[in-house]
């Protein structure tokens, strides 16, 4: 049985460079306060603030596309 996830785009700082990464927190956090939550909120010259793409019954390793469950299909991020 595969559980439910929510799916954010959180894009960090490494170097010099801007590195973009889906992360995968198990249950619906589609409530969340992005703005106020210290796992999501921009952190200046650290982090940009976190993206909530969607909601995903999966389970893992993930296999890309992915198919959220409002319709929206993520490729694997290079």
């Amino acid at each position: 049985m595969k559980d439910l996830y929510s799916v954010f785009e959180d894009t960090h700082k490494k170097g010099n460079k801007w590195i973009s990464e889906y992360h995968f927190y198990k249950g619906d956090l589609s409530n969340v306060d992005l703005e106020n939550d210290w796992r999501f909120k921009e952190i200046k010259d650290k982090r940009k603030q976190s993206k909530f793409l969607g909601t995903v019954n999966t389970d893992f390793p993930i296999n890309y596309p992915l198919h959220l469950n409002n319709g929206a299909i993520l490729e694997k991020l290079k």
